[in-house]
Formats: structure tokens, sequence, C-alpha cells
């Protein structure tokens, strides 16, 4: 009999492997997808950071999964009180507690996305360093994921500009996750809502641009593709059951999601989120200038590519306002550019000005000037892997 499984389990890893050479030798995503993950392999091995990130910058990887495991024990209280207090009442083997002047700040599905790593850190013995860097291969796995789905549904346009598009994108998103940003987990759901819309399903999509939103607040930056799911829902022939079950877990998601942002703004002073809010408020002449050369590039984007692209240019602006401050929350933007997939753009110039109001909201909100990222690249090369070093 064990023979028997032997052999059968042999036998389909042998069919799998073989399936994956065909799709990487006929697949050009799937191996650049596949490059990348090598490129961050290494800088991973090579890094020196105590804390795992490339850049020995950020903890969240860290804080997530110890907030997760806070959560599953406290349940809301761990929305209510201040972090140093509720991470260290439930034992957790691992460091984590960053922010604790905070309650957790993030939405009911963060915690799901870290339950996984939740798990290995609380009961596989492993030192700090390793945990680390352990988390942070996961959250390459998640980026990793959403990325190759984005430039598999940006491909099906044939747009002009294409690679430079990916490319800008692509960076970004592989810096954050050495950084350890779970931004990847938003970004791969509303890609599998994004190809559902596009395959005129709107239930589907529906649910999951939901899961979406509930796993990060950036998800809101899918807001006008929710809108248009639920518009083709409407229209549609499925039953009024349907229609209310798909609208009410909506429903449900977004108070969700509402009401995790409700308990942070109650339950946290202007002075324990100081740094956690965005640098454009109150706001000021930048601030003012981020809204109306947003607008305008709103506009173009209207004429030039879509209403769609237009009106998710003008959600990414509320929200880079909101948002403004911290380099990873530039990810409202992407959704800018997968408004492209759902529609061919009017004009062929059309995606080179979706790259200039991205660059554009990346430097003047987010801090995160073109090239910055290889001004860290070469720092963190130049010192040997321990980017802070003095």
């Amino acid at each position: 009999m064990f023979a028997n499984l032997s052999l059968r389990i042999r036998n389909a890893a042998g069919s799998f492997w073989r399936e994956l050479r065909t799709a990487i030798r006929s697949d050009p995503d799937a191996r650049w997808t596949l490059f990348s993950a090598a490129v961050a392999a290494v800088l991973l091995a090579y890094t020196k950071s105590p804390t795992g990130d490339t850049f020995s910058l950020f903890t969240d990887h860290l804080h997530h999964t110890r907030a997760a495991w806070t959560f599953f024990h406290l349940g809301l209280e761990a929305y209510i009180e201040p972090f140093s207090k509720t991470g260290r009442e439930v034992y957790y083997p691992q460091p984590g507690i960053t922010w604790g002047q905070l309650p957790i700040p993030y939405p009911p599905g963060m915690f799901v996305v870290f339950a996984p790593m939740a798990l290995i850190g609380r009961y596989i013995p492993m030192g700090s360093v390793v945990y680390a860097k352990l988390a942070i291969v996961y959250m390459l796995v998640l980026m990793h994921a959403g990325l190759w789905g984005l430039v598999k549904l940006l491909r099906q346009q044939e747009l002009s500009y294409f690679a430079l598009l990916v490319l800008m994108l692509w960076i970004f998103g592989l810096r954050a996750g050495l950084q350890g940003f779970y931004d990847g987990a938003f970004l791969w759901t509303g890609v599998i809502a994004t190809q559902r819309l596009i395959a005129r399903r709107p239930a589907s999509a529906i649910i999951w641009y939901t899961i979406s939103g509930v796993i990060s607040y950036r998800g809101a930056a899918f807001a006008s593709f929710a809108l248009l799911a639920v518009w083709q829902l409407l229209r549609s022939d499925a039953s009024l059951a349907r229609k209310a079950s798909v609208l009410g877990f909506a429903a449900v998601g977004s108070l969700l999601t509402a009401g995790a942002f409700w308990l942070l703004m109650t339950h946290s002073t202007v002075a324990t989120r100081h740094g956690a809010e965005s640098s454009l408020l109150p706001l000021d002449f930048r601030g003012y200038a981020v809204i109306f050369i947003g607008a305008a590039l709103c506009v173009a984007l209207s004429l030039s590519a879509s209403l769609l692209v237009g009106a998710t240019a003008a959600v990414s602006t509320i929200l880079c306002v909101l948002h403004a401050g911290h380099s990873w929350h530039g990810f409202v933007c992407f959704p800018v550019a997968m408004a492209l997939a759902i529609e061919r753009p009017k004009r062929d110039y059309a995606p080179l000005l979706v790259i200039v109001y991205i660059a554009f909201m990346w430097q003047f909100a987010f801090g995160y000037p073109p090239f910055h990222w290889l001004d860290e690249l070469l720092r963190f090369i130049q010192r040997g892997g321990a980017y802070n070093k003095a």
C-alpha cells in the first residue's frame, strides 16, 4: 500500500513539475515572476537587518503577526486598548509590539492574512531573525501573486508603454514586499475581482472587492470598480435572492472595515496617532496643489483612456490626500493602472498619462521620487546588507 502511495506521489510531483516547466517556457510573465523572486531571495539572504526587512526600516510583518495572535485571544479588546497593553497580555515567543500606543489599526481581514505566520511563530521554535525573514518570504509570495496577476490583466489590452508601466509598478511592489508590507494580499484579491468583472461575473467580483477592502483600507481604491460591478449585477438576470445576498455580504464587509476604523479613531488621540496621519492634512499649499493637479490629470485620463480610469484616479487622489506621508500607501494608485485593463484606452498615449499620474502622486503625496529605490539599493549593497549601518 505504502509503495503504491509513494508511486502516486512521485507521479503527481513529476506531472506538476512538467506542467510548471511548460508554463514557464510559454509564459513570459511566469519567467519574469521567477526572476523577480530569485532577485528578492538574494536580497533577503544578503540583508543583515535584525528585523528581516531589507532596509531595516519597518516592522509591519512582525507587528501584524503578533497583533493577529493577540486578536485571536482577546477579540474586540485588541481594537480598544493600546497594543502595548494587549500585546503583552498574551504570550508570544516572537517580537512585534510596535506602534504600541495605538490599538490595532487595521481591518479584520488582516488577521486572516497573518494567521499562518502567527501559528508558525507561536508553535515552531526559531530565532527572531529567521522568523522575521520567513515572514518577509510570506509577504513576497503574496506580492508576487498580486503583481503577476496585475501584469496578466494589463497584457490583455496590448497597451503602449506597457513595459515602463509594469516596471514602475513591479519595482514599487517588490520594494514594499522586501520591507515587510502585506499590500500584496489586497492587490491579489483586487486582481481576482477585476478578472471576474472583465468576465462579466459581477456577483463574484463584488465578493472579491469586498474581501480586498476587509483585508486593507487601501482596498477602498477599488471603489469605482466595485460600483461598476454593482451596476452590472443589478442589470443582470440573477435572482433577487442572489442579488440581495451578494449586496448584503458587501454591506457587512464594508461595515466591518468602517467599524475597525471608527474604533481606531474613537480609542486613540491625536497625540497617539502622531506619525500615522496624513502629512497633507490639514491642507496647505502643497495639499491643494496635489488636489488640483490630480483633478486635471483625472479629466485628461477620462478623455484619453476611459471614464472608469478617470473615476478611479479621482478616488485615488482623495485617498492620496487622506493617506499621504508613507511611501507604501502609494498602492492606492495601482487601481488607476488596473483600470486600463477593463476597457481599451481611447488614445495610445493614455498609459503614459497614467504613468505621469502615479509618479506625481508617489513623489508629492508619499515622498517616493523616481529612482528612490535605486538609491536605497546602492546604499544597501555599499553597506554590505546593513542599510542603516553608521
